[in-house]
Parts: structure tokens; sequence; C-alpha cells
């Protein structure tokens, strides 16, 4: 048993004392934000002592290393960054420990620089956190953090502030115009070098007004970098941010507000006294439904929404994908609108969809059925695509076969190609698809003869099917 327990205290010692770094750490401790060495201390002791993944220990101990970082009030990377940039840190080390019987000055070089980084600062900061902080204290505390031997020190919460700025988050805001304003006197207490205490007004004016809500939700700008976005613009327009009330939290919820006021604004403006088509997505549907992709539940979404606009009396058609849980004899999601509302509806299925079926049957009976997700041709002919000289094309309107069969259409499809290529397609598909009909009847697009590198050949591409066998066409010599 003895012997047992000095194995075992044996090998619990030469896993603790790491290569280079020294032990590892069990705990997060200190006044100062983590160095390089308490990163990877804490790193290797849940990976090598605690058996875990890197992936979940690098997960973790950015989790703890976030704490000193919002203690500080230093905006951080991504949670996914921070993890990268400590598991590059860690390959780094492992390299180092894989070649450590080497005695190349190489190798010495390395682990010297390795080591004179070890009390750094493991910075995760924000690339644009000194542009976007407003409290010079907090600013001076990361600069001198990064410095070597990282200077100063984090003296504690304020929580004078810390409570101001919760009351702050929770108060309702008020919107006046296009502007919104929302004050607070807080203190401040400094960090680096000592403490002192400062009274400080934050800004006043907040900038996130309906038109501006409306365009980040336009452009799909998530609202930590609309914070950063909106900092910057108002620096380069001469702007002191200090003045402005911007932080995360704030255009979260003043565009969150916005959207309630478009959305009523709208339903008040709608007009209900015109016949109306209801048109729904089946991609769309399971945002609304859940899992639950069945008819009944389509139709009860899209019946809720027709509710709550207040229109039932106005549908008299409906649009649709041709699926089996919209088109369903029994259970389809059209039949059981139609029971819901009371009334038959004009069935107007997706012409998409329609001309998908069409193209599909002609597919199947030229080349058959296949079980494979991609059609084995399309992918031969895109792997040796790169091997083709697309000068050395035949046009469909050569082979005297072709000719005989597209001769009566053959104008009448040309005038229809190029009048439709005069318009804006809202697909580049589309587009290719007008040009190689050209081609292939002999004649020459606007911008002249050109081949795309084939592109998307699954099944569901239904566009792809006509691309493709018109290419391998003009290219089967």
């Amino acid at each position: 048993t003895q012997l047992r327990l000095k194995m075992l205290a044996n090998t619990t010692r030469s896993r603790t004392e790491l290569y280079l770094i020294g032990s590892s750490v069990s705990e997060l401790r200190g006044s100062k934000l983590p160095s390089l060495r308490m990163a990877l201390g804490f790193f290797l002791h849940l990976h090598l002592e605690l058996n875990e993944t890197i992936r979940h220990s690098s997960a973790a101990a950015v989790t703890e290393l976030a704490k000193f970082w919002r203690k500080a009030r230093i905006p951080m990377r991504d949670h996914q960054n921070c993890q990268t940039k400590l598991e590059q840190a860690f390959e780094e080390w492992r390299l180092l420990k894989k070649n450590k019987a080497r005695k190349s000055s190489t190798q010495q070089a390395r682990e010297a620089a390795f080591v004179s980084r070890l009390e750094d600062l493991f910075d995760i900061a924000h690339a644009d956190a000194l542009n976007t902080m407003s409290i010079q204290e907090d600013k001076d505390l990361l600069l001198a953090q990064r410095e070597k031997g990282r200077r100063g020190s984090m003296v504690g919460v304020d929580e004078t502030l810390a409570c101001k700025e919760k009351r702050a988050s929770t108060a309702e805001l008020t919107t006046s115009g296009s502007e919104i304003s929302a004050a607070e006197d807080v203190d401040s207490e400094g960090a680096v070098g000592g403490s002192r205490t400062q009274k400080r007004k934050r800004g006043r004016k907040a900038v996130v007004t309906p038109e501006l809500a409306a365009a980040l939700d336009r452009t799909k700008v998530s609202d930590r970098k609309a914070v950063f976005v909106i900092a910057e613009t108002a620096k380069r327009l001469g702007m002191t941010i200090d003045q402005l009330a911007l932080n995360r939290d704030s255009v979260r919820r003043l565009r969150a507000k916005h959207r309630i006021h478009s959305s009523a604004s709208i339903r008040a403006k709608f007009q209900s006294d015109v016949l109306l088509v209801v048109h729904w997505d089946g991609k769309l549907i399971p945002d609304l439904i859940g899992k639950r992709r069945t008819g009944e539940a389509q139709a009860s979404a899209v019946f809720g929404a027709i509710e709550d606009w207040g229109i039932p009396g106005n549908i008299r058609a409906m649009c649709f994908d041709t699926t089996s849980s919209n088109t369903g004899r029994i259970s389809g999601a059209c039949v059981l609108l139609e029971q819901k509302l009371g009334k038959e509806l004009l069935s107007l299925a997706c012409r998409h969809h329609i001309m998908e079926l069409v193209i599909g049957a002609a597919f199947r009976v030229c080349m058959g059925s296949t079980s494979s997700p991609k059609v084995p041709l399309f992918k031969r002919f895109q792997d040796y695509w790169r091997f083709i000289d697309t000068d050395k094309y035949e046009t469909g309107i050569a082979a005297d076969d072709v000719a005989r069969l597209v001769d009566d259409i053959k104008q009448s499809t040309i005038d229809f190609a190029n009048k439709h290529l005069e318009q804006s397609q809202p697909r580049d598909d589309y587009k290719e698809f007008l040009e190689l009909v050209l081609i292939f009847l002999g004649a020459t697009p606007a911008r002249g003869v050109r081949f795309m590198s084939p592109g998307a050949m699954h099944h569901a591409r239904w566009m792809s099917k006509v691309i493709y066998s018109l290419k391998i066409w003009m290219f089967k010599a």
C-alpha cells in the first residue's frame, strides 16, 4: 500500500511540474489580468490532470479568464477566438516539449523566447477595445498590463458604478422623435498605480434611432458589432464617444423596442379591403413551429398569422411548394388550412417547383434514376473541367437531329432569352442558363461566349440539371 501511495505521489508530482512553465494552476487568482503562464497552467491542469479534452479545457479556461477581464471592464474577443489563441499557445508549448532533447541553437532560442513571454499578459482584449472604452482609468489599466511585467493592478469592482449601471440597464427607455436619451451620474475608481475617486458623468445621448435600428437589421449587424461600428463612425465625425450612451445591452434593447414599434405601425397601416393570396415557405415555417414539420403544424402557424392580421375573410388563394406536407390529400397543410378558414381556396403551387417536376421527369427518362445525392456524370464532368478548352465547343444547332427538333421554336426561344437577359435576374444561375440557351442555339450573348465553371449539382438544384446537360452536350467531343 505504501509503495502504491509513493508511486501515486511521484506520478502526481511529475504531472504537475510542467516543462518550461513550472507548476500547474488549479485556480486563477491575483489582482492582475492573467499572464500566459497562468492561462497555460490552468489549461494544462484541466487537460493533463483532469483528463479533459483540449476543446473542453480551452473553453473552461477561457470562461475563468473572462471573469478577470469583465472585472477590469475591458471588452474581450469572441469566446471562440480566445479559445483558438489559447490552443495555439498550447500547441507551441507542446512542440517545444516534443523537441526538448535537442540542443540546437534554434531550439534553445525558441525556448528562451517562450519563457520570456510567460509573465506577459495573455491578451484577449478586443482589437478595438481602447476606442470603445469610455473610462480613461480602464484604458490606462489595459495599456499598463500590456507592458513587460504587467504594471498596475485591479483594485476591485466599483460597487457604486455596478449598482447604478444595473439600475440604468433595467430602466425603461423613452423615445422622443429620432433620439432616445438616458442619463446617469456614476463614480469611478482608479485602477493603475493606486486608486482615486472621481465624479464622472456617463454619456447622455443615445444614437440608435428607429432608422439606424432598421438599417442594422437589414444588414444583419450583430449588437456587439454595431457598438464598434457606431463608435468608430461617431469618432470619425468628430463626436466625443464619452458623451454617447453606447454599449451592447442598450443597443440590443433599443433595437428590440424599435422592432415592436415597427411591427405595430405596419399592422396599423395595413389595408385589409382587398383580396389576398397567402404564401408560406416550407423552409421558414420550421422557425415558427420547431421540429414539428407536419401539415397540421404548418397549417396552424399560417392560420395563426392570418388571424393575427385580422384578414381571414380576405384570403382567396394560397401559394405553396409541392411537398407532401403541403399537398397531402387528408393531412396536408393546404387541406387543413381550408378547413380552418371554412372555405375552399384557389391553389397556386409555386411555379419553380412545378418546373422542377417537369425537368426532373425528363432527366429521369433520359439518364435513369440514381440514389446518389449527386449525379455521377456531373461529378466527373466537374472534376475534368480544368482540362477542357472552352474555346472548342459545339453548338446544339450544328447537329442535324437537334436542328430539326428546334427549327420551329429556335427564333422565338432566342428572342425570349435576349429579352430576359435585358432584365435584372435574381440569380446568377438563371442568367447563366439563358446565355447557354443562346449559345446552344447558335446565337451569341451580349457579353460574348463565356462558360462558367460547373457549380452545385445536388438533386435539389433543379436548374443545375439543365445547365450541366447543356454544357456536357457542347463539350462532348
